[in-house]
């Protein structure tokens, strides 16, 4: 993942996801660092859909977490993790850490 260093630390997330919206046509996987990053990540991407019941049927992002080592997952992480479920999203979870 590339961040990018001229913004805050933790938005970057925000940041990113932004950038990929706005210069990609592909899908691609959202990995919020708080759940009041991921209250905001979401709704460009549901406007851009023309709503949230149109981006459900075709999401074109997904949500990522990252399991810490020994493939467990931080209370943080968790949250994300099922706030990621409550929106419908698609879920990927990799081990990067």
């Amino acid at each position: 993942m590339v961040y990018p260093q001229s913004s805050q630390k933790d938005k970057w997330d925000i940041f990113t996801a932004a950038t990929m919206l706005q210069f990609t046509t592909k899908p691609y996987g959202v990995s919020a660092y708080s759940l009041k990053n991921l209250e905001l990540i979401p709704g460009d991407h549901q406007r851009i859909a023309g709503g949230l019941a149109d981006f459900l049927q075709r999401p074109f992002i997904w949500g990522s977490v990252c399991p810490e080592s020994p493939l467990s997952y931080s209370e943080n992480t968790a949250e994300i993790l099922m706030r990621y479920a409550e929106l419908g999203l698609p879920l990927r979870s990799h081990p990067a850490r």
